[in-house]
């Protein structure tokens, strides 16, 4: 009898074990492909790469912003390296549910390295690994932030202090 409940848990755990072997496999070549395709076109987020629920969640004039702050602070991508992964089956929120997996890279680009934390979502609506979420860590971004606040007549912006735009401040 334990021979057999034994012999059940091994069949399962192989059952289950392909499934995740084959969903590793897959979101795997999906990054290989985002990552060569961003290199290939140098841009820093190719939008057929991302899930529906981040092009509905996410305002694409800030992500296209975000996109631009990346490449002022880094240049073009050169390489990638993955430095782990995660997989979650069967996530279920009220907003969304499905197979997860999280990805952390080292991205090395023309002027330094980044780390990128990517989450794929496989479900219903995106039936193929798609990004989920995207998150940039970098110091040069952190350093070109930072020097801007520092400095914003740097920062492009170039209109006069409100004081001075207030019609009854001015001199005659």
């Amino acid at each position: 009898m334990k021979a057999r409940i034994l012999l059940i848990l091994c069949a399962a755990t192989l059952v289950v074990g392909c499934g995740v072997s084959d969903d590793i496999k897959e979101a795997d070549l999906m990054m290989k492909s985002y990552f060569d395709t961003r290199i290939k076109t140098k841009d820093a987020g190719p939008d057929q790469f991302y899930s529906t629920h981040f092009k509905q969640a996410t305002n694409q004039q800030e992500w296209d912003n975000i996109k631009l702050l990346v490449d002022a602070a880094h240049g073009d991508l050169q390489s990638y390296e993955q430095l782990s992964w995660k997989i979650q089956h069967s996530v279920s929120t009220e907003e969304i549910s499905g197979t997860m997996v999280m990805y952390t890279y080292q991205t090395d680009f023309e002027k330094g390295t980044a780390n990128e934390s990517i989450t794929l979502i496989k479900n219903e609506e995106n039936p193929q690994f798609k990004i989920l979420a995207h998150q940039y860590n970098s110091d040069n971004i952190q350093t070109m932030l930072n020097e801007n606040l520092a400095n914003p007549e740097n920062s492009g912006n170039t209109s006069e202090p409100a004081e001075n735009n207030n019609p009854s401040n001015k001199k005659e």
